[in-house]
C-alpha cells in the first residue's frame, strides 16, 4: 500500500524468552494513542497465551526438552528504537546476518511511537481542514509530548489524551473560532519556537513550554462565535460575571483551568509548578484580546531594546498573540479560507444582532468583496505586519 509505514515489535513469553515478532502496518505516519494501546494489549495477550500453551504441554520455550528441538530459533540484535531479527530452525546451521541488514522500527520505543513522524506533518502549509479530529488530536499529543514535556511534568499520556479530547469537545461548531482555529494557533506557536534557537532556550523548562502550547490550544475554548461587544450589549451571563472586562478571554481562562483541574493536573505537576504555569497561561489568553494589542506592542519594543526586561510569561503572551493573528501570514489558499470563515462568523453575529433588535455592527454585514479586501489590507498594514516584523 502507498504511504504506509511498517513497525515490528519483538514478542517475549512470560519467561522473557523471544518467540516471534508482531508486524504492524500504519496507513498514516505514526500511531495514535488508541492504536498503541491496542497494540500493547495484543502483544500482552499473545505473550500470555504463548506462555500458557507451553505450560499446558509441559514444555518450556527454548529448553530443548519435550520435543521443541525443532522449534524456530530467533535471535535479536540491537537495542533502542530499531533491531534486527533472524530466524532459523533449531539445530540447523546458523544463518549469518547480512552486513547491512534491514533494521526494523519498533512502535513501542522512541521515535517510532513518540510522534516524531506526526510532527513531520506539522508545517506552515498544513491545513487542519484536511485532517479529521482524530488526526489533529494525535498531532496535538505529539507536540505536547515532544522533549518529554509531559513526563517531566508528571502527566501521563493517557491523562493528557483525555484532556485534549475534552478540550476539543468544548469548542463549538462555529465558522471560525472552532477547534481547527485552536489547532492552527497551536501549530504556528509550535513552529515559531521550533525555528528559533533563542525561543528554544527561553522556553527550555517543561512548564514554560507546556504553558505556551496549552495557552494556544485553549485560548478560544467554548467561544460562542460572537465578540465581546455582543456579550456586553446583550447583558449575557458571561458579561455580568466578568463585569464587561475581556469577557470571552476570561471565560476561556476559566474553562481551561477547570478542565485541567478536573484531571488533577495541579496535583500531578511537581510542587509549585501549577501556580506558575497557570499564571503564564492566564496572561497569554487574556493578551489575545485585541484591546491589549497596542500595550503589548509597546512592551515588545521596549523588550527588544532591553531583553532583560522580558519575562518568560511575556514571551508566551507575545507568541500566542502572534499565532492568533497568524492566519493571514499563511500561503494564499489557507489565508483566504480563514478570511472566508471569519466573515461567515461575522454574518452570523450580524443576523443575531438583527434578530435581537440591536444595531448591526457595520463591518459584519453586507460587505462587498472590495470592502472586505480593504478591511483585511488595513488590518495587515496597521496591526499584523508591524507586530510580526517586531518579532522577527
Amino acid at each position: 500500500m502507498a504511504n504506509t509505514m511498517t513497525f515490528v515489535e519483538p514478542l517475549f513469553s512470560s519467561q522473557s524468552l523471544l518467540f516471534g515478532v508482531l508486524v504492524c502496518i500504519s496507513v498514516r505516519p505514526g500511531f495514535s494513542m488508541v492504536d498503541r494501546e491496542a497494540l500493547k494489549m495484543t502483544t500482552y495477550m499473545m505473550s500470555t497465551y504463548h506462555g500458557l500453551s507451553q505450560s499446558q504441554e509441559g514444555r518450556t520455550v527454548g529448553s530443548g526438552v519435550g520435543g521443541v528441538e525443532e522449534a524456530a530459533e530467533i535471535r535479536l540484535s540491537g537495542t533502542g528504537d530499531t533491531f534486527v531479527a533472524s530466524f532459523a530452525p533449531r539445530g540447523r546451521k546458523k544463518v549469518e546476518i547480512a552486513a547491512e541488514p534491514t533494521r526494523l522500527r519498533r512502535w513501542s520505543y522512541g521515535s517510532a511511537h513518540s510522534g516524531d513522524s506526526l510532527l513531520d506533518l506539522v508545517t506552515f502549509d498544513l491545513d487542519p481542514y484536511t485532517k479529521d479530529d482524530k488526526e489533529l488530536v494525535d498531532m496535538v499529543m505529539a507536540m505536547l509530548n515532544e522533549h518529554d514535556t509531559l513526563k517531566n511534568l508528571g502527566i501521563s499520556t493517557d491523562v493528557m489524551y483525555n484532556i485534549v479530547l475534552n478540550i476539543k469537545d468544548q469548542y463549538l461548531d462555529v465558522p471560525f473560532h472552532n477547534f481547527r482555529h485552536a489547532f492552527m494557533v497551536l501549530q504556528i506557536s509550535y513552529l515559531i519556537v521550533k525555528e528559533s534557537p533563542l525561543l528554544k532556550r527561553v522556553l527550555g523548562r517543561p512548564e514554560h513550554r507546556f504553558a505556551l502550547l496549552m495557552s494556544a490550544l485553549c485560548h478560544d475554548i467554548g467561544h460562542p462565535g460572537n465578540n465581546n461587544d455582543f456579550e456586553i450589549r446583550t447583558k449575557s451571563d458571561r458579561a455580568l460575571l466578568y463585569s464587561d472586562q475581556s469577557v470571552l478571554e476570561n471565560f476561556h481562562c476559566r474553562l481551561a483551568s477547570e478542565t485541567l483541574l478536573n484531571y488533577k493536573v495541579d496535583k500531578l505537576m511537581p510542587p509549585g509548578t501549577w501556580k506558575s504555569f497557570r499564571s503564564c497561561m492566564i496572561k497569554a489568553i487574556l493578551s489575545t484580546h485585541m484591546k491589549h494589542h497596542t500595550k503589548l506592542k509597546a512592551e515588545l519594543y521596549k523588550g527588544l531594546r532591553n531583553p532583560d526586561l522580558v519575562q518568560v510569561s511575556d514571551w508566551v503572551a507575545y507568541l500566542v498573540h502572534a499565532a492568533d493573528l497568524g492566519s493571514l501570514t499563511l500561503k494564499w489558499e489557507l489565508a483566504k479560507g480563514w478570511e472566508e470563515r471569519l466573515f461567515d462568523e461575522f454574518s452570523q453575529q450580524a443576523a443575531k444582532e438583527k434578530m435581537r433588535g440591536l444595531p448591526v455592527t457595520p463591518y459584519m454585514s453586507g460587505q462587498s468583496n472590495t470592502m472586505r479586501s480593504d478591511i483585511q489590507l488595513g488590518f495587515i498594514e496597521n496591526i499584523l505586519l508591524p507586530w510580526w516584523q517586531s518579532l522577527s
